[in-house]
């Protein structure tokens, strides 16, 4: 067998399996979309974590607790926060570490007729606003959460559908927030780079067409 056909035969080879690790490469991941479950009690919200622990925010004075802040107009009066929704006003917590829940006590009940409701939006972390449900305006201090199946950092509060025509504001007070951080994803196994998987497919390729040329040329001999 001549040089020239032996170089051809070796370059097939290599490509061939050049062309396999590129297809392996070439798998796309699947996108999951935003899942949510709301929850109006908070044991059962709670039980939904399944042991990831949460921190309270209690209000308890005027610092926020850290990591944790707000763009409001609200305040922290009498051990709650005290805020309202309108038009022109949303509230937006937001969160130094990514959460997968969140939640508090919320008391939407007025002396005058029911308000619009709160709209709760979560921002996932990487940028996507996603509708979570509105909080009814006939709580009087009852429960009311979600649980999410990916990060959020931020959660909007803004007017909700509820009401009659009047109402174009839902005055609140929240009290006991609860927020679950994320848990640290696990380390994932270094991948090789392209360069490498395919170098490595190639030169076992070499490998597999030397060794297949090596017994053609002993059976030759013989």
């Amino acid at each position: 067998m001549g040089t020239s056909s032996t170089i051809k035969k070796l370059s097939i080879a290599v490509a061939g399996v050049a062309v396999v690790g590129l297809s392996v490469l070439s798998l796309t991941e699947k996108v999951e979309a935003f899942s949510v479950t709301v929850h109006a009690d908070k044991a059962e919200w709670q039980n939904a974590l399944k042991g990831q622990p949460f921190q309270t925010e209690e209000f308890n004075d005027t610092n926020l607790a850290l990591g944790v802040s707000v763009t409001s107009q609200g305040v922290i009066k009498n051990g709650v926060w005290e805020d309202q929704v309108s038009d022109t006003q949303t509230n937006t917590w937001s969160f130094a570490q990514p959460l997968s829940a969140w939640g508090g006590n919320f008391n939407l009940a007025g002396v005058l007729d029911k308000g619009t409701g709160i709209a709760v939006t979560a921002q996932e972390l990487l940028g996507g606003n996603n509708s979570v449900g509105e909080i009814s305006n006939s709580l009087q201090g009852e429960f009311w959460g979600f649980v999410a199946d990916s990060p959020v950092d931020t959660v909007r509060l803004s007017k909700g559908t509820q009401g009659n025509l009047v109402d174009d504001r839902e005055s609140y007070f929240l009290d006991d927030m609860v927020y679950a951080q994320t848990p640290p994803a696990p380390v994932p196994e270094p991948v090789p780079e392209p360069a490498e998987i395919v170098g490595t497919l190639g030169f076992v390729g070499f490998l597999a067409f030397v060794r297949r040329k090596r017994q053609q040329n002993v059976k030759n001999i013989l």
